[in-house]
């Protein structure tokens, strides 16, 4: 089984703000570096740059308490990170498919997402002596 790379995001837990400066990075790096054409993408750099926008003015819309902006904030910020994971899902692709994936992805303004160690589990006893409490072995 060969290790693929994996890219993190981090927008998960930003908040609306920083989501924003996030995925203004994000596709500003992506353009830098020519590794990642336009036609290929999943999302192209003008639609990434409306989900951007968009999510901005739907929190300057919050922020100055215009009625239903709050819902209509959480439902651009929803759709900026659906299509930001579509992104990050064509960078692993592309990593992966050449020897040094981690300057792809990180060329991405993403960083690569480190392994938790390297011994892998095959089999897990769970034992529940009750009252709530479960043992693994």
């Amino acid at each position: 089984m060969s290790n693929k790379a994996k890219a993190v995001l981090g927008l998960s837990i930003l908040t609306p703000e920083a989501k924003v400066t996030r995925a203004q990075g994000i596709k500003n790096d992506m353009m830098a570096s020519t590794l990642y054409p336009d036609a290929q993408l999943p999302v192209g750099y003008v639609s990434m740059q409306t989900l951007i926008d968009n999510l901005h003015h739907a929190i300057v819309a919050t922020n100055s308490g215009t009625a239903g902006s709050t819902s209509d904030m959480r439902e651009k910020e929803r759709m900026l990170v659906t299509a930001f994971n579509l992104i990050k899902a064509h960078v692993e692709y592309v990593a992966n498919q050449n020897v040094d994936a981690e300057t792809f992805i990180t060329s991405a303004g993403m960083q690569v997402m480190q392994s938790g160690g390297g011994s892998s589990v095959s089999e897990l006893t769970l034992d529940a002596p009750g009252n709530g409490v479960v043992m693994v072995r």
